[in-house]
């Protein structure tokens, strides 16, 4: 089995410091400023798209019963926000 290793938010700074060479504190803070964008739109209720990955889109669920599968207690799962992601189809083909 391969290694399996987490791509942080360090390993990104670090990929746009060799692509670009700009010092890595602005690297960092660049891929930081990325991030806040996201989520930013995120929290305003805005999906988005990058183009050749896919789509980030916010959906509201709504209340539903459910049951407790120890007990078989029914309940009601409350209605909550989701965040969905999308794999565009020519991200899909590079797998």
């Amino acid at each position: 089995m391969k290694n399996k290793k987490t791509l942080t938010k360090s390993d990104i700074a670090l990929a746009v410091y060799n692509k670009i060479g700009y010092s890595k504190k602005y690297c960092e803070d660049l891929v930081d400023d990325f991030f806040e964008t996201i989520k930013k739109h995120l929290k305003k209720g805005q999906g988005i798209q990058i183009h050749g990955l896919g789509k980030f889109i916010l959906k509201d669920k709504k209340n539903r019963r459910g049951r407790n599968p120890q007990t078989g207690e029914e309940l009601i799962i409350k209605s909550r926000r989701v965040l969905l992601f999308h794999a565009s189809e020519s991200f899909k083909k590079q797998f």
